[in-house]
């Protein structure tokens, strides 16, 4: 069984009410990829894991376009593994929707707003 947990400076971001977690893994010399797995009931499992050679990474511009299209994988393994079939339960009023609005911030440039 492939080892899916998270080392400790992976970035875990809350999606869909589950832990995600994501990093850089070493696959050999040369070839590295992000890695990105979710916690369900205390088991993390694979969500997918874009790889790349490092010596393809040769300028900002590369390196941006390799990482945006990891992202547009990871967030196609988001939708299908973890996106609720019937929409979620998004509760109505109260502290219960307060935690649900909580889940959903992000920071982008130190900011935070809700997703």
């Amino acid at each position: 069984m492939a080892n899916h947990v998270p080392p400790a400076l992976a970035k875990k971001l809350t999606v869909y009410g589950k832990t995600v977690a994501i990093w850089v893994q070493n696959i050999f010399d040369g070839n590295d990829s992000i890695k990105a797995t979710y916690e369900d009931n205390g088991t993390w499992h694979f969500l997918a894991q874009p790889d790349y050679y490092v010596a393809n990474l040769s300028d900002k511009a590369k390196t941006d376009e390799y990482f945006d299209e990891a992202l547009q994988e990871i967030n196609t393994a988001i939708e299908t593994a973890l996106k609720p079939k019937d929409g979620g339960d998004e509760p109505e009023n109260g502290s219960e929707r307060i935690e649900w609005l909580l889940g959903q911030l992000i920071v982008t440039n130190n900011v935070v707003t809700k997703g």
